[in-house]
């Protein structure tokens, strides 16, 4: 035997066994029937940001109807930011009683829609937990990023 490419290292001692057949699956993309909110919880290579053509791991499965075929958005949590508009609120003493005569207006912040990301499809489902392939992205993919119903 010749090892010609490997993706990770091979060492003195492993084993060789042979591979089960594959099973031939026709895939139909499409919604999945009820309402999915997955995590995105693993990314292929533990990387630390993945892209289009990249395999992530859900914490989805077919309990939570999940199939195969199954494409879903990718979602972004954005953080809240602060509000650039003056503020109508009255003034207030500052609470730390560093100075009695010293004034602050409290920090408001406005919520952000999340950010939607890019598509994924789902080509291997489990119980609990799903595998799915990235088909494009505007935006890098990160673990904590979550896929819904498009």
């Amino acid at each position: 035997m010749r090892i010609a490419t490997a993706s990770e290292e091979i060492l003195v001692g492993d084993r060789l066994i042979p591979a089960p057949r594959g099973v031939l699956m026709n895939y139909a993309p499409h919604a999945p029937d009820r309402p999915i909110d997955a995590r995105i919880i693993a990314l292929n290579r533990d990387a630390t940001e993945a892209g289009r053509g990249w395999i992530v791991t859900l914490d989805k499965g077919s309990r939570n109807g999940l199939d195969v075929g199954a494409v879903l958005a990718i979602y972004r949590v954005v953080a809240p930011i602060a509000d650039p508009r003056p503020s109508k609120e009255p003034e207030q003493i500052d609470p730390n009683g560093g100075e009695p005569t010293r004034f602050f207006q409290p920090e408001r912040l406005l919520r952000v829609p999340d950010e939607r990301s890019g598509l994924l499809f789902v080509f291997r489902v489990f119980d609990r937990v799903s595998y799915a392939i990235l088909l494009n992205t505007t935006d890098p993919v990160f673990v904590g990023d979550y896929a819904r119903n498009p």
